[in-house]
């Protein structure tokens, strides 16, 4: 499910016999439209920056522009398999998908137009597009292992980025769109520059797959994360390897930078959260006291706090700064699979393999409220005011939520099944 950007709206889509988009009002509950038209299985949904539109990809090889106001919606043909993904422009006036037909098209959203098709001589499924973030290029990641940079104007391919021997994992521009980080299977992550396509730096060290990438909100460093159980920060200039941090007990399977980008967090299939200081490479603290697998992490927005959920039916809040463990939130009967700040930071929820979803005074500890669903929980997602929090089940169901009353406002579902999309 995804929100608009207001938090007004959810839409998601459903496959089966209708294959709709739903669209909600997340204040009531009520259903606002079902929009149909798409043949086949639904793959993407996204609203755009300004919330009028919603746009959907699909098996059936098509995209749908669907207008929220007046229902009209605009079928944009041309790709010859099913879509893979779909994104806005950072103005909202374009759209870029991507499909296993191995081409990314970029569309005009008033027309309907396809004003570029970007295709190179190679037959690859493309796996993702990433507008950059002045909006001019998009990156495309393809299945032979390279990336595609293409200018959104002309539709001309600007540079191949070709050199990673494995699948690539992830993609990342620089803050300031002038660099693009490139991480893979082979155990390396590429820099490269954006304006020349050249390879700048080959980022060596890691000795297994690299499984996170990302640039800090500063700009300034990487941080790498793999499958050899290590976080590496790199100078995103030079490439030089700043620190190698250890004593991670597992596989790295997430990282998060504070939103001031002084501290970055470390999650694993072990049973610890690392909280590292970024410019001297020292750990702050390590949170071993789970009795099990962590399974997710999550930064408060303020940076000062970080929950985390396990194996061991627990969330436990740890202070940044000390390192201490604030509190244990304990009421799960089985593994905590997620863990989400509310925006503004007062509330934490948590989901469990129990069905349910717990929310948490972030301040006292104290059990605010626990929804029961009627079948496992997959994914959750707070509205972007913080009043209202979808929940995704593997019962074929997305559940509303209302945070104040803990009401169930409706169930977000008719026939068909939920293809669930966090934004």
């Amino acid at each position: 499910a995804v929100f608009s950007p207001d938090g007004t709206y959810i839409a998601f889509g459903t496959f089966g016999d209708e294959n709709i988009v739903w669209l909600y009002e997340v204040a009531t509950g009520t259903e606002v439209y079902a929009f149909k038209g798409h043949g086949d299985r639904i793959t993407s949904v996204a609203f755009s920056p300004n919330g009028d539109r919603i746009a959907s990809g699909s098996y059936d090889n098509t995209i749908r522009l669907w207008d929220v106001n007046t229902k009209e919606s605009i079928e944009l043909k041309g790709h010859e398999e099913c879509i893979t993904t779909i994104a806005y422009s950072p103005n909202g006036n374009q759209i870029a998908s991507s499909s296993d037909d191995y081409t990314v098209r970029l569309w005009d959203v008033f027309s309907g137009d396809c004003l570029h098709v970007l295709k190179d001589n190679t037959d690859f499924s493309v796996t993702n597009v990433v507008y950059s973030p002045n909006g001019e290029q998009i990156a495309s990641v393809n299945y032979d292992k390279t990336v595609q940079l293409w200018n959104v104007e002309s539709g001309e391919c600007i540079h191949t980025l070709e050199g990673h021997n494995e699948t690539l994992t992830g993609v990342a521009y620089s803050p300031d769109g002038t660099h693009i980080a490139s991480a893979s299977e082979d155990k390396t992550v590429r820099l490269w520059d954006v304006e020349t396509g050249k390879c700048l730096h080959i980022l060596w060290g890691h000795t297994d797959h690299v499984t996170n990438v990302m640039y800090s909100p500063r700009g300034d460093q990487l941080a790498t994360g793999s499958l050899d159980k290590t976080v590496r920060l790199w100078h995103s200039d030079t490439g030089d390897c700043l620190q190698i941090l250890n004593g991670n007990s597992d596989d790295i399977t997430s990282l998060k930078y504070s939103p001031q980008g002084d501290r970055i967090a470390s999650g694993n299939n072990g049973k610890s959260v690392r909280v590292w200081n970024v410019d001297t490479g020292l750990s702050v603290h390590a949170t071993d006291s789970h009795s099990g697998e962590v399974q997710a992490i999550a930064l408060s927005s303020k940076g000062d706090q970080i929950a985390s959920g396990s194996n061991d039916h627990t969330v436990r809040i740890w202070d940044v700064e000390t390192g201490h463990c604030i509190r244990t939130l304990a009421g799960h009967t089985e593994p905590v699979i997620s863990v989400k700040y509310s925006p503004n930071g007062d509330l934490i929820a948590s989901a469990s393999n129990d069905d349910t979803v717990r929310l948490w005074d972030a301040k006292t500890g104290n059990d605010v409220n626990k929804f029961e669903h009627r079948g496992r929980v997959t994914s959750i997602a707070f509205a972007p005011n913080g009043k209202h929090i979808a929940c995704g089940s593997s019962n074929r169901t997305v559940y509303l939520w209302d945070v104040k009353t803990g009401k169930c406002e409706h169930t977000l579902i008719d026939d068909g099944r939920a293809t669930v999309i966090l934004k």
